[in-house]
């Protein structure tokens, strides 16, 4: 079974929310996990690993957090820095970068290189647990755009990633009660399936 870049992209969505993310950031999140997976890269288990680590900490976490400092970024317009700081699953912010220069940005972290821009996401350096590092320190610069090969669907090696995310999703889901289904939710007082 496979799953279309907007299924992944809706559920994205409601696990950020299901995780604590105000509706705003969790579209953001949204559009991180779809321009990933759009390239190929693994946005769904970035995703999940953050949102699990997340939801274990009892601290502010918004300075370690790569979708706060992407949305921040878009936000001012002023360019990207060099120095992006330490980021909890740095491979989140790239879908941002990419939005800030169209024409290309080198991204660091760990073992891992990357060039981004709106042509999408081309790996240079580093294993593939590489590009998922739990925390690192990330770091940008200039870089000519390179067209990256463009992915339609997520592959059956996502399904792990998107069961860890429907467990967020489902916190975001009203419980049925009596009422509810009386009032037509479901199938009311009689089941005829």
């Amino acid at each position: 079974m496979s799953w279309s870049l907007g299924e992944a992209k809706s559920l994205a969505v409601k696990a950020a929310r299901g995780g604590g993310m105000p509706w705003g950031m969790a579209e953001e999140a949204g559009f991180a996990v779809h321009w990933l997976q759009s390239s190929g890269m693994p946005g769904l288990a970035a995703l999940a690993a953050y949102l699990e680590w997340r939801d274990g900490c009892p601290r502010d976490v918004h300075d370690l957090c790569p979708v706060a400092l992407g949305t921040a970024l878009m936000d001012a317009g002023r360019g990207v820095p060099e120095n992006l700081g330490t980021l909890r699953q740095p491979l989140l912010l790239a879908p941002f970068i990419a939005a800030c220069s169209p024409a290309g940005m080198r991204l660091r972290w760990g073992g891992a290189e990357a060039i981004v821009s709106e042509a999408g996401f081309v790996r240079k350096a580093g294993s593939a647990d590489a590009f998922l590092a739990a925390e690192a320190v990330c770091t940008s610069g200039r870089a000519v755009a390179e067209v990256a090969e463009a992915v339609t669907r997520i592959p059956e090696s996502g399904a792990q990633a998107m069961d860890r995310l429907k467990r967020f999703a489902e916190r975001t889901y009203a419980p049925a009660t009596e009422a509810s289904r009386l009032s037509g939710a479901g199938a009311g007082t009689t089941d005829n399936d």
